[in-house]
């Protein structure tokens, strides 16, 4: 018999995909999108290129992973100007990423194949991203094509072990964790799936040995590789490692700990639920709490948000279970313990998988088994993600044309200095921009140790011991009293 023909509704509605590949394309520019973690990726990538071995910021101790700017090192050579081959690179992985989760979501729910592979990149956080030097578009193309192979090899047994498909998991597996070290987890929720089928005697215990023990090493043997890197290199730094971080050795997780143990993990659950729900809910990007504030009206809708996420993905591991959907439980406790609010960032790799989630959780309602539902949210997520990018990313342009005409001159005259420099401000555009082009660290002035240099903006008072040695339109340059330049 022959198979019916596709329904002109399913034909016409991959064409919904070409919105989130416009999105992609039309934000491709030279515009010197920058983000904290941009300057040392930058770094990381020029360092390889020009000395052969990685730094950031001039530091052995490298902190990120080195994945994201060994493949931007390398796009680098062919085109030198890292903002306009930084956005390039994003917008080809976005799209690698877009494939991915379509053929993804073609394996767990064909139907919605469409509408959720728009609402993975039609996001205000997910084209936040995508528009600067950041590892998360990598991870993420990374991510769901894992993911893809794993599962193709999975639903291949007991009948034959597909090796093919296993190889090229493990190869993009080494890369994943290359990239950011929590991409271990997929193997976790991998793991976990074998066991549920070893434990349901679906499949043999030796052929799930089988299967596991070529992705655990690939990602093994990376993730030891980073550790072992960066405990060797943290001595360069006055910073901790990330193991340190995890082991709770750092400043970093003392100064986000409450009272007791039990507060400190009730904090990390209200900033993921909260994660959940501002990327989810179109509009919701920058509604959030401060620490410790569960008395806020945002909580009363992203509970329940975050309740129908939970329990759809619930219905998802009982009945369509994958190394992505298993890998959940597992990513999400990781960052519960690691209570640092990013605006989505962590999240967004899997936002495929909440938005999954969220529809098995409303489609028990017959009201929101409309098709229409999906649109409307592909609709409303793009159309606020053009809009915040017109309104916030183009229109502060103009600015970084001003400042960055003062921020290219200064970086001229402090070229060949070895003084420190200070600044008011260490996360202003500016301020990154200037580290960027000097490849060096730039800190918040401090009183009780004060730099050489200050990079100054011209409407502030310069603090005392320091003279003006240059003045732009927004910054001024000065040095301390008696240090000659």
């Amino acid at each position: 018999m022959e198979s019916p023909p596709l329904t002109r509704s399913v034909s016409w509605s991959k064409w919904w995909l070409l919105i989130p590949v416009l999105l992609l394309l039309i934000q491709i520019s030279a515009i010197p999108y920058m983000q904290a973690d941009s300057v040392p990726y930058l770094s990381m990538a020029q360092s390889l290129i020009d000395k052969g071995v990685m730094l950031k910021l001039g530091s052995p101790h490298l902190v990120y992973a080195v994945g994201y700017p060994t493949v931007l090192g390398g796009a680098l050579i062919f085109h030198g100007n890292p903002f306009l081959t930084a956005s390039i690179l994003n917008a080809v992985l976005g799209l690698i990423f877009l494939l991915g989760v379509w053929h993804w979501c073609k394996q767990v729910a064909p139907s919605q194949a469409v509408w959720l592979s728009c609402l993975a990149v039609c996001n205000v956080t997910v084209l936040y991203i995508f528009r600067r030097p950041l590892s998360e578009p990598l991870f993420m193309a990374l991510l769901i094509w894992s993911s893809f192979f794993l599962n193709h090899a999975v639903k291949q047994l007991p009948l034959r072990i597909d090796w093919v498909s296993i190889g090229i998991a493990s190869l993009l597996l080494g890369m994943l964790v290359a990239t950011r070290q929590v991409g271990i987890f997929l193997v976790a929720g991998l793991v976990t799936w074998l066991g549920c089928l070893i434990w349901k005697r679906t499949i043999p215990l030796k052929i799930g040995l089988y299967l596991a023990c070529l992705p655990i090493f690939a990602s093994g043997i990376t993730l030891l590789a980073l550790i072992h890197h960066e405990q060797q290199t943290k001595i360069y730094a006055p910073t901790h490692s990330h193991w340190d971080m995890l082991l709770g050795k750092s400043a970093f997780t003392s100064e986000h700990r409450e009272e007791n143990v039990a507060e400190y993990l009730l904090e990390g659950f209200r900033i993921r639920v909260y994660e959940i729900g501002r990327l989810v809910i179109p509009g919701m990007f920058g509604c959030y709490a401060k620490t410790g504030e569960w008395l806020n009206v945002n909580t009363l809708i992203y509970l329940p948000i975050a309740a129908l996420v939970f329990y759809g993905w619930w219905r998802l591991a009982r009945h369509q279970s994958d190394s992505l959907v298993l890998m959940f439980p597992w990513y999400f406790a990781l960052y519960v313990y690691w209570p640092c609010d990013q605006g989505g960032r962590f999240f967004a790799p899997i936002l495929p998988l909440l938005f999954l989630s969220l529809w098995k959780g409303l489609s028990l309602m017959p009201s929101f088994r409309n098709r229409w539902i999906l649109r409307g949210l592909v609709l409303s997520h793009a159309a606020i993600a053009v809009i915040l990018w017109l309104s916030a990313d183009l229109r502060h342009y103009h600015n970084y044309e001003l400042e960055g005409e003062d921020v290219s001159n200064f970086s001229r005259m402090l070229q060949d200095t070895t003084h420190e420099i200070g600044t008011d401000d260490n996360s202003s555009w500016s301020t990154l921009y200037l580290e960027h082009l000097l490849d060096r660290v730039i800190h918040t002035y401090n009183a009780a140790k004060p730099p050489q240099f200050l990079f100054w903006p011209v409407d502030r008072e310069l603090p005392p011991g320091y003279c003006e040695i240059s003045a732009g339109k927004c910054y001024q340059l000065a040095r301390m009293v008696g240090v000659i330049q």
